[in-house]
């Protein structure tokens, strides 16, 4: 008997159960499904029961169309067979589905595949059970993974799914963030780790896109080792201070790929890019990646292009992934203004092994007559940028000579005496830790100036340097900034540190935080693979008493040196540690106790491990 001993039992009344297969090939797919679903239940059409897991499938009848997304649900009804195929295809006029060609694309599509105590109903507009589901086997394997033994034609789910072509069926696995997942199903074979600079395959295949990067509203292009991210968070939060809307392209991100894409909008207001505008993105460049080769940076980069090509800005905001020359946002048009920040030795392997040679990779994002700041303070990195800026007649507007830092006994100063102009501005607020970041909020400040001929308002200022945020770059957190509670004495830093001198600067200040605030400091660390570990400790040799020290080894951040080989160098240093087998592992040992100097834990080395932690944290991530 169809859906009887096998089916979760009803409770009261006259409800049936009744098996539905959904599915969608019109973006966003999923959540086009989710909400189909949702409307069953508030349109009181049904109780929800059981839910199967999602599904990849070629396009059924016309092969040649775009994949669907398909799953099963089970829920009890009161509606006749006839009355629920009419509110469910009430579901679908409004969501946007029409039945003008057969087999047509659908934002969705839902059908009734077993009504409970209906052997065979056979209507014009209704069979049951559906004619054609046993030859389906993205309708059998959901429906096996929620209900495998029920009965359909004397024979089980399972025994019809053993004799079905099973052939580009797959299941989806869901993550935790859902633009990765969007990601894993157009773009499944993108490797995160790959690294092939050059343009010429990003160039072409932004040209076979309609060159997007051509279509740009005008873009600053910031390079740098450390503090280009900072710089482009101050000056987005200046801009939009001053009322300027400006999309922001950045990378890596901590929490979600959102986080990437920043859509401005008028007013200076901003926005992630939506799930249903991101999905439709990414399926418009998956048929090109193997096209044209390219690497998941370069897919992301062009991405960005088309979004913000296709929504109108006052300005577009780029950070380079790595170097300049070769970086796939190199090929952006329209650029006004470019910044080059702190310059050190990092990604040897690519730019190479001296500050000359890195300081000329960075040095590559500079263009003809365009605007160059510079807020590197090393002298063999200044002198080759001036180099090429010269050599392209591009105006140099650099730390130390257009502009400067000034130390003043209360705070720093921003001085600018260039273009015949003269300014000066107190430091006293910047929304980011570290003694770094008024070299960053310099060049911000410096870029505003060239970009908008004047700088904004002094209250403008004020509150564009004040309210900045920028996650996890020695970052204090607050209670509101998390859903999950801390202890009030609890003090929690983020910095994801990635390379020698940002490990310095951590070092310096949390060495300036226990100076003014003695703690009893914990430091969750880790490093990225390929990293010389040595800095990372060395770093923390000015901060007493000595920290303790936990490594996590299923911390399920991305690409980590094993804690194994951390070990050593906390030996060597004598740091006294714990290696922890997993989050769960954490949240159970640390439990700080309260302590008359109170507790600061730090998560340091690594960017992925401080969003593994936020994630834990569940923290709130804002545009």
């Amino acid at each position: 008997m169809v859906l009887a001993e096998n089916a979760p039992q009803q409770e009261t009344g006259t409800a049936k159960k009744v098996v539905l297969s959904l599915g969608a090939n019109i973006p966003p797919k999923k959540q086009n499904i989710n909400k189909a679903i949702t409307e069953i239940v508030k349109r009181k059409i049904g109780t929800l029961l059981l839910v199967s897991p999602f599904y990849r499938t070629p396009a059924w009848g016309r092969t040649e169309q775009e994949w669907f997304i398909n799953n099963c649900i089970l829920i009890d009804t009161e509606l006749s067979p006839q009355d629920l195929l009419t509110a469910l295809q009430k579901i679908e006029t409004d969501m946007g589905r029409t039945r003008e060609e057969v087999w047509g694309a659908r934002p969705i599509d839902i059908d009734i595949l077993l009504y409970q105590g209906v052997e065979q109903l056979d209507t014009p507009t209704l069979k049951i059970p559906h004619p054609l589901m046993t030859k389906r086997a993205f309708v059998l394997m959901p429906l096996a993974d929620m209900l495998p033994w029920v009965g359909v034609h004397g024979r089980t789910v399972v025994d019809w799914l053993r004799d079905a072509d099973k052939t580009g069926v797959q299941r989806l696995e869901p993550k935790d963030d859902l633009y990765e997942e969007i990601l894993s199903y157009y773009w499944p074979n993108l490797n995160p780790r790959q690294v092939d600079p050059g343009l010429d395959r990003i160039l072409a295949a932004s040209e076979a896109l309609g060159s997007p990067h051509q279509k740009l509203p005008p873009v600053i292009h910031v390079a740098g080792t450390n503090g280009k991210g900072s710089t482009l968070a101050f000056l987005r939060s200046v801009l939009k201070a001053a009322g300027k809307s400006a999309h922001c392209y950045t990378s890596p991100h901590l929490i979600s790929y959102k986080e990437r894409f920043i859509i401005g909008r008028e007013g200076g207001e901003s926005r992630f890019v939506a799930p249903d505008e991101f999905e439709r993105t990414v399926m418009r460049i998956a048929p090109i990646i193997p096209q044209y080769q390219l690497s998941h940076f370069e897919a992301l980069t062009l991405l960005a292009f088309l979004l913000f090509s296709e929504i109108p800005a006052d300005y577009t905001l780029l950070e380079t992934g790595m170097g300049g020359r070769l970086d796939a946002t190199n090929i952006a048009e329209n650029v006004i203004a470019t910044a080059i920040t702190s310059i050190s030795l990092d990604h040897t392997e690519f730019l190479g092994d001296s500050i000359r040679q890195i300081a000329f990779e960075k040095a590559g994002i500079i263009k003809p007559e365009v605007p160059v700041i510079l807020s590197s303070r090393d002298d063999t990195a200044r002198n080759v940028i001036a180099q090429i800026a010269h050599k392209n007649k591009a105006p140099l507007y650099a730390l130390g000579d257009a502009w400067d830092i000034l130390e003043e006994e209360e705070n720093d100063v921003y001085a600018y005496s260039a273009d015949g102009g003269e300014f000066a501005f107190a430091l006293n607020n910047l929304g980011l830790q570290g003694i770094h970041q008024s070299d960053n909020a310099g060049a911000a400040l410096t870029l505003a100036r060239v970009v908008l001929g004047q700088f904004p308002e002094k209250t403008q200022l004020e509150q564009g340097l004040a309210y900045v945020k920028w996650p996890a770059r020695l970052e204090l957190l607050k209670q509101e900034d998390v859903e999950t509670p801390f202890p009030p004495d609890l003090e929690i830093l983020l910095d994801g540190a990635h390379n020698a001198e940002g490990a310095e600067l951590f070092g310096m200040t949390l060495a300036d935080l226990q100076d003014t605030d003695a703690r009893a400091n914990i430091i969750l660390m880790s490093i990225k693979s390929g990293k010389e570990p040595d800095p990372f400790f060395q770093a923390l040799a000015e901060v007493s008493p000595k920290p303790f020290l936990y490594f996590i080894r299923d911390a399920g951040a991305f690409d980590q040196t094993d804690p194994e080989e951390l070990v050593d160098y906390a030996e060597t240093f004598g740091y006294a540690y714990e290696i922890l087998e997993d989050w769960a592992h954490f949240t159970r040992v640390f439990r700080p106790q309260p302590d008359p100097k109170g507790i600061r834990l730090c998560v340091f080395g690594s960017l992925y491990l401080c969003g593994r932690f936020m994630n834990l944290m569940r923290y709130k991530v804002r545009a």
